[in-house]
């Protein structure tokens, strides 16, 4: 997909093909919430969801593109939807439409600019140093240890080891400091296993009673590759009421015999978010999105960026 802002900038005499004053942007987009505010807005989802990611260890300025096709519709004003997975860095987003010469040469023509999106907001709820409570069901067929051998963030890692007698239901529990979980969307948490786990086998529990009682958050996990970590992003359910959380748990929903799980580094967590409003009729051309990092990345830092792109009507 492609736009451009040429009625604007024709009529502020600013040339075709160079980039628009950050002002003029900003007095556009203002201009657009102001007359697009009432409640009968009417916002379509107009591209399929793009997603990039940036391996661990990026240095700064890793610099990744994302094209979008044009749409077969004319569309005047756009809203580009960025969310930030990274716990670590702000991002910064160059939108550019892609034109093609007689040449057939692509270039590339910035449109407004650098969109600023925040990193994520977080707060860990376990760090997992320590060992967590096998459930008092479960008996001696779950062992629960603090792991000084296979961890990921800190020292340790929660290990459980379950033998083939194990059952379905809760496996483990470990208490936290009360924790509102309302102001975030997600929780993040580093998972492995001694076999292959498919999605949904496990359960991620957090509740405000004790020993996971009554869990208002029961998420499936992944699937998880044999020995291998894999940082798990588990989205909550009801965060709105999801107030003063003092346990977590981790439940088994499908017998999986005899394995050995480990849990690192939980966190309460919401992507950063930033969506620019572009307005202008389609010019033909695609468009290119090309983010940056801001921060290098550590051993553990590996994140995404997710896009979508909506239509005002």
């Amino acid at each position: 997909m492609g736009i451009t802002v040429r009625a604007s900038i024709d009529e502020h005499n600013i040339p075709e093909n160079k980039p628009v004053p950050a002002t003029l942007v900003t007095a556009l987009s203002w201009l657009i919430d102001s007359v697009k505010s009432s409640a009968d807005i009417k916002q379509a989802i107009i591209s399929t969801d793009q997603t990039v990611s940036w391996p661990a260890s990026s240095v700064v300025n890793t610099q990744m593109n994302i094209d979008l096709v044009k749409p077969s519709v004319p569309v005047e004003v756009y809203q580009l939807e960025f969310m930030n997975s990274s716990r670590v860095t702000d991002l910064e987003v160059e939108v550019k439409a892609l034109e093609t010469s007689f040449a057939s040469e692509t270039r590339e023509v910035p449109l407004c600019f650098p969109c600023p999106v925040p990193k994520a907001s977080s707060a860990v709820l376990c760090d997992c140093e320590s060992a967590w409570t096998p459930a008092a069901a479960q008996g001696a067929h779950v062992v629960c240890t603090a792991d000084a051998v296979t961890y990921l963030v800190g020292t340790h890692s929660a290990k459980m080891a379950m033998d083939v007698d194990a059952a379905v239901g809760l496996l483990a529990t470990v208490v936290i400091t009360s924790a509102n979980l309302s102001p975030y969307t997600h929780l993040q948490l580093w998972m492995r296993s001694t076999i292959n786990l498919n999605a949904g086998d496990l359960l991620f529990l957090a509740d405000n009673t004790a020993l996971c009682a009554s869990p208002y958050e029961s998420l499936g996990t992944p699937a998880l590759t044999a020995n291998t970590w894999t940082l798990c992003t588990l989205k909550l359910a009801t965060p709105a009421s999801d107030l003063a959380c003092i346990c977590l748990g981790i439940s088994q929903a499908v017998d999986k015999g005899a394995f050995d799980l480990y849990i690192d580094d939980v966190v309460a967590f919401k992507p950063g978010y930033y969506a620019p409003l572009l307005t202008g009729l389609f010019n033909g051309c695609d468009l290119r999105l090309s983010p940056r990092n801001l921060t290098a990345l550590g051993a553990n830092d590996a994140f995404s960026m997710n896009v979508r792109v909506k239509e005002y009507k």
